[in-house]
């Protein structure tokens, strides 16, 4: 299940990390720091480190309703070449990511 926080490890035999969008944001800008260094205790501990496709989407969208758009897309292929999975979007994921599209929308 996905859920709207910064990190969330994960207890395997291959631990992993769930990035929401905003912690990339705020990892590609490197404000604040306190997520550039979770996010550097993930890795250093040899987790995986996952960005839903929906957060991809997002992402993606910001870039092209920019107006730096080439300037933007390249700091977004730079993240993505990094330690960064794609995590797949299922059915139940759909669910959830309308639930929390709704709560953000009506803030």
């Amino acid at each position: 299940m996905y859920r709207e926080i910064q990190f969330a490890v994960h207890q395997t035999s291959s631990p992993q990390s769930c990035t929401a969008i905003n912690a990339c944001i705020a990892l590609i800008n490197g404000n604040p720091s306190s997520v550039r260094t979770k996010f550097q205790e993930a890795i250093g501990t040899g987790s995986d480190v996952f960005v839903s496709t929906v957060a991809l989407f997002e992402l993606w969208y910001g870039v092209a309703k920019s107006s730096r758009r080439e300037f933007n897309k390249k700091r977004l292929e730079a993240f993505f070449a990094g330690p960064i999975h794609a995590l797949a979007f299922e059915d139940q994921d759909a669910e959830i990511a309308g639930g929390s599209r709704a709560d953000l929308a009506a803030c």
